[in-house]
């Protein structure tokens, strides 16, 4: 049996927006929204490297969600360049693998899918994603953006609490081989009094969820 942790955090788009630029020579962003895009094939092969698949990046802008990518000089050819770091956002309704819940955004933006190249991490590129689509949300008229750490990701936290993200639901999940143990505890006020997660499986206790585990 193995325990997992995470956090749902928020926050109001209506707070001040801390400019964090990235700290590598040459990095600027790009936003792509659908396989057209002239960046697509790169952000493709990007998460390809990184294990999630070129067809998950084509998945993901079908289901009308939108990457932030971080493009730097190629070192082979400075003409070029190459995505170093990415990360996406949604409006739509989300199966959030980690927790295995679905999130409901109604009007609201919820946070995904973050990664830094190995070589390129250290430079403050993961906060600076974040920071991009937080201004896209506040800038599309959302009114709240959400997203979900693993408690033992440091530079996801660290990324989240320099941005004034709220810690709101804590999931701990045990793992045994058939089945799924939930314990979800409330840390703060929600910010406008709905739920936005998905209920799985039977109530057991106020706050224990027992379900089936599908391997």
């Amino acid at each position: 049996m193995r325990r997992e942790t995470h956090i749902l955090f928020f926050r109001s788009l209506d707070q001040p927006i801390v400019d964090d630029p990235p700290l590598l020579a040459g990095a600027h962003g790009v936003w792509i929204t659908d396989t057209a895009d002239p960046h697509f094939l790169a952000l493709a092969d990007f998460y390809d490297r990184n294990g999630f698949g070129k067809q998950w990046v084509a998945d993901m802008l079908q289901q009308r969600a939108a990457a932030i990518a971080a493009l730097i000089p190629s070192p082979a050819d400075p003409t070029k360049h190459i995505v170093c770091g990415a990360g996406w956002s949604t409006a739509e309704n989300f199966y959030i693998s980690e927790i295995r819940h679905t999130f409901y955004p109604s009007g609201h933006e919820y946070t995904f899918g973050d990664h830094v190249d190995p070589q390129y991490r250290g430079h403050r590129l993961q906060r600076w994603l974040l920071d991009q689509r937080v201004k896209r949300a506040r800038d599309l008229g959302r009114g709240i953006i959400w997203g979900v750490v693993n408690e033992e990701n440091q530079p996801s936290l660290k990324s989240c609490i320099a941005q004034d993200f709220k810690p709101v639901w804590q999931i701990k999940t045990w793992v045994l081989r058939w089945l799924l143990i939930d314990q979800i505890q409330r840390l703060s006020d929600l910010p406008d009094g709905k739920q936005r997660l998905s209920q799985e499986g039977a109530r057991i206790s106020p706050t224990l969820y027992l379900r089936r585990r599908y391997i």
